[in-house]
């Protein structure tokens, strides 16, 4: 198994992105960055390319449409993970 340096955020991430219905731009964005990070390790990337799918994706349409978000300007910035309900929090779209 490989091991990174963001492993255990990463996969904090990855169940936060599970819990997306209809991902933003920085959900599809984050993971595709996983999805390309994570490309070695077969039980990681299964799971992200099994997300992806849910999102009605394949692996390879979400690196195309993330490379039509990143052409058009999009920056994610600094993104905070937002906690509360919905009328205290922003999502970014």
């Amino acid at each position: 198994m490989m091991t990174f340096a963001q492993r255990g955020t990463d996969h904090d991430k990855i169940e936060l992105l599970e819990a997306v219905d209809t991902p933003t731009k920085h959900d599809k964005v984050q993971l595709c960055a996983l999805l390309m990070r994570y490309g070695e390790d077969q039980e990681t990337s299964a799971r992200l390319c099994d997300l992806a799918t849910g999102w009605d994706y394949s692996p390879s349409m979400l690196m195309q449409e993330c490379r039509e978000i990143w052409l058009s300007g999009y920056r994610p910035g600094q993104v905070a993970v937002a906690y509360g309900s919905g009328s205290d929090t922003e999502a970014e779209s």
